[in-house]
């Protein structure tokens, strides 16, 4: 038998949350509401249209009991400063923010089509190696220039990550909600206003993170990143527990079940590359997405080969060429050969006005100089022969005449 609490309790579960705005409802006089897309426990997203410019943008706002927490706003501001100071092309980018009349704060947002990775994971169970992992390293590259500028995740999962369908059919991983991120940037509040708090899922939270929230670094979204890739091959989690409890036992103590057991198939070094990440001591883990990245690159996809460059430029990581997967001579025939670097292909086009020309050897100098010779010689030898040839038929000639008229 349920209670009265109980049920009020399912009750309010059920119930859809209030949306602080309605559709076709205008707000700061150039967003126009189209439909809700999405409810969560603190906000909802919805769909709307700049009127100036004719361009779909999502909007983001807190629900009005979420509002009422002074924390949670601070964390919705934090995540709109944050994501506006990123312009990689794997981050959802921030356009713009506001206030509705009622005082509930919203972000302007790049508009996405697509599906989460957790979506995907649930219709359609383990990714092909090729998927996950390129999946993986277009997260690895929006994260490097997060790191790069002091902004560490710790809340990655498969539902933050977005696979956003192109006009060009090339789908693109995009990183959203940066609600929970640690900021060290100046200008940008970055501490959570009660370390106790449980920020962040806590099946990808590393051990660090559920001992202290505050106190992690971006090793933490390693780890994050190892759960994921564990969970996209399997379609499974590497730690379980049936309380909350448990679980961050599990993830603090227990060791994770070796990925092959769940996938033999996989190559044993991607086992590793995961395990590594998975690593309960920070220091044991890859210290940055940069080497995760250049430990991924021999089990990456052709088309992955261009992000671990750019990865590795922003982390300041610089893979060895051979490192990357290279594609089957039946793949890029015409390419097989051109493996000279771009200085050296410019220079084929170009006078190499920065550097002498290399020396030649003796040898061939007297090579030449014999081969110049001889052709000399042969061609006076020519002459002189065509001068004698030349000087005899005068001579006949001239004398033949003088011995007709003697005759």
């Amino acid at each position: 038998m349920s209670t009265h609490a109980e049920a009020r309790l399912e009750r309010e579960m059920l119930e859809e949350p209030v949306v602080p705005v309605q559709v076709g409802e205008i707000l700061a006089g150039k967003y126009r509401v189209e439909r809700v897309l999405g409810t969560g426990g603190m906000g909802v997203v919805v769909e709307a249209v700049h009127i100036e410019l004719d361009q779909r943008v999502a909007l983001k706002f807190m629900l009005p009991e979420a509002a009422a927490n002074e924390a949670a706003v601070e964390r919705f501001s934090r995540e709109a400063r944050a994501s506006a100071k990123l312009q990689s092309d794997n981050i959802v980018h921030v356009s713009d923010i506001g206030t509705l009349a009622t005082g509930e704060p919203f972000i302007v947002m790049e508009y996405l089509e697509g599906e989460d990775l957790g979506q995907i994971l649930q219709a359609h169970g383990p990714l092909g190696v090729d998927d996950a992992i390129d999946y993986v390293l277009q997260a690895c590259a929006g994260l490097a220039e997060a790191h790069a500028t002091g902004i560490i995740h710790r809340d990655l999962k498969p539902a933050n990550l977005f696979l956003a369908r192109r006009v060009d059919t090339v789908s693109v991983v995009k990183i959203v909600d940066f609600g929970i991120s640690k900021v060290s940037v100046p200008g940008v509040v970055g501490k959570l206003s009660a370390t106790c708090d449980l920020m962040g899922s806590p099946l990808y939270m590393s051990p660090e993170q559920l001992a202290s929230s505050s106190d992690v670094d971006a090793r933490t979204d390693i780890w994050s990143l190892g759960i994921i890739l564990y969970e996209l091959l399997t379609a499974a989690a590497p730690f379980e527990g049936d309380t909350l409890p448990q679980l961050c036992s599990a993830v603090m103590l227990a060791i994770p079940l070796p990925i092959l057991e769940k996938r033999p198939d996989l190559p044993a070094g991607l086992s590793e590359v995961v395990t590594k990440c998975l690593e309960k001591k920070a220091n044991d883990r890859y210290a940055n997405v940069g080497e995760l990245a250049d430990a991924l690159a021999p089990f990456a996809p052709p088309q992955s080969s261009a992000t671990i460059v750019r990865i590795s430029r922003v982390s300041g990581n610089l893979p060895p060429p051979s490192a990357v997967r290279r594609s089957s001579p039946s793949e890029r025939p015409h390419l097989e050969h051109v493996e000279q670097p771009l200085g050296h292909t410019a220079s084929s086009w170009t006078p190499d006005r920065t550097s002498p020309a290399a020396p030649r050897s003796p040898k061939r100098l007297w090579l030449a100089v014999a081969l110049v010779s001889a052709v000399a010689g042969a061609a006076g030898v020519f002459v002189l022969r065509r001068e004698d040839v030349t000087r005899g038929s005068l001579t006949s000639e001239r004398s033949a005449p003088a011995s007709t008229g003697s005759a």
